[in-house]
């Protein structure tokens, strides 16, 4: 008779056992949702203000005939590079505009012009993984070009 008693404990200790088993699987798949979930909005959060910055550079680009002082004064953190016609704007993790060294993030505009009388502009945000010299490191999170007509209108009256 003292047998009965341990077994059906021992089957109560079994039942327990598969049940917190249960639960810890069930909490481990939940918090792998919540982390995901989480990187998820922050990348989307990063192509937002990626979007964001480069529509603002875009926007200065084709409204103003001197794009580059105009961008200089919007943009006070930012590095003109003349041999490559090229903006560049560093910005730290909460997207401040700080120093290449802190930069985390870089939104670019580079331009040429070609024989035709039209301006070309590529613009380019990314996430820097490495130093900020280093452009292999860059991963690019937003992307695209424009063009504006820069020849002279000829007033022939």
């Amino acid at each position: 008779m003292k047998t009965a008693p341990s077994r059906r404990s021992s089957l109560f200790l079994l039942e327990l056992m598969i049940a917190i088993l249960f639960f810890c699987l069930c909490s481990a798949v939940c918090v792998r949702l919540f982390v995901q979930s989480h990187i998820i909005s922050e990348d989307t959060q990063n192509l937002s203000m990626a979007m964001n910055q480069t529509s603002s550079f875009a926007e200065i680009y084709r409204t103003e005939d001197d794009y580059l002082s105009v961008l200089k004064e919007q943009f006070s953190h930012g590095i003109i590079d003349n041999k490559t016609n090229t903006f560049t704007v560093f910005y730290n993790t909460d997207w401040a505009m700080c120093e290449p060294a802190d930069g985390i993030y870089a939104v670019s505009l580079t331009t040429n012009t070609d024989s035709d009388q039209m301006s070309h502009a590529e613009l380019m945000a990314v996430h820097i993984s490495g130093s900020a010299s280093d452009d292999s490191a860059a991963d690019v999170l937003y992307q695209f070009e424009t063009m504006k007509y820069v020849g002279g209108v000829d007033d022939e009256s």
